[in-house]
């Protein structure tokens, strides 16, 4: 799905949400339709109805119970309807991050290959030993990830590298549990696995290889190609 379908799809799902909540379908402390309903209602795929909660939920007008669902808070529409440029905004700002990162990080782990030390092959090991610990937990999850990316470019003994990947993911933490809450816990597992498993070896083009999988995959998975 191209950014302009993927967009049009979750201006759907929130003129959706506007009607039912205008017409009094939806009652205030009340919970939602689920997704999978809410998607054979409107016609839109399940991560554009995901999408569309997440933005409610941004501005207050809704709040998910994990096991329980999504209740509307307020029937205050003013909100929803201001939602469409803060979508936009996100969506670009979600491949553009991707996209930075592919450019950048493929060519960093080659580098990170051919330079690492072992006791920086150790840091990366452990973190990647602190992911598979914290699956399931989301903040400690990301946190790991965050800093196993920014150990490889540490190890790729390039300052500029380094400085721009840390300002970056300065910049932009909340895109990685956004990246988090689209794919889960087992992608992220899978590709550093293969990462470090390259970086372990010396072998620079496997470790580009991976890495360019790896972001490629999400980019592919949010339909930004």
């Amino acid at each position: 799905m191209t950014e302009l379908g993927k967009n049009s799809a979750i201006d759907k799902a929130l003129d959706y949400f506007i009607k039912e909540i205008s017409n009094g379908n939806w009652k205030v402390g009340e919970k939602i339709p689920s997704e999978n309903k809410l998607t054979a209602l409107t016609g839109v795929s399940r991560s554009s109805i995901r999408s569309a909660i997440q933005q409610s939920i941004g501005i207050g007008a809704m709040e998910s119970f994990h096991g329980r669902g999504t209740y509307l808070l307020t029937s205050d529409m003013t909100g929803l309807g201001q939602l469409t440029s803060t979508i936009n905004l996100r969506e670009d700002t979600l491949r553009s991050f991707l996209e930075f990162r592919l450019i950048i990080e493929t060519g960093i782990a080659g580098l990170a290959a051919i330079r690492r030390t072992q006791k920086q092959l150790n840091e990366l090991t452990s973190l990647f030993k602190n992911m598979q610990k914290y699956k399931g937990n989301k903040n400690k999850f990301v946190l790991y990830d965050v800093l196993f990316h920014e150990s490889i470019a540490k190890a790729s003994d390039n300052n500029f590298a380094l400085m721009t990947i840390m300002d970056a993911y300065k910049k932009q933490n909340d895109v990685f549990y956004a990246f988090n809450d689209e794919f889960g816990f087992e992608d992220g597992i899978y590709y550093h696995k293969k990462i470090i498993n390259a970086i372990e070896k010396k072998d620079a083009s496997a470790a580009k290889s991976s890495m360019h999988d790896h972001l490629k995959h999400a980019i592919d998975r949010l339909g930004y190609s």
